[in-house]
């Protein structure tokens, strides 16, 4: 007798955890207000920065970069991306 009423027990606890884990929204908020949409321009630089070219004055003050630098970066772009 009272095994059968510990097996009851623990079948309700078990079935009442599964649902009470398996129920709710699949947002993980808890029925809560929703989260505003993301932005749609970044406030941040993602890898490219405005950043001179070279660390001298003449990079610094926007003068166009010299030839072997431009030559450099047609080279590379010429390639083609990595594989």
């Amino acid at each position: 007798m009272k095994i059968s009423v510990l097996k009851s027990i623990v079948l309700v606890l078990t079935s009442t955890s599964f649902f009470a884990a398996c129920g709710g929204s699949s947002s993980g908020g808890g029925g809560g207000p929703m989260p505003p949409p993301p932005a749609l321009t970044r406030s941040f630089y993602m890898g490219f920065t405005p950043w001179p070219y070279d660390a001298t004055q003449a990079a610094v003050d926007g003068s166009p970069p010299p030839g072997n630098i431009t030559r450099g970066w047609s080279r590379c772009s010429a390639s083609g991306p990595p594989t």
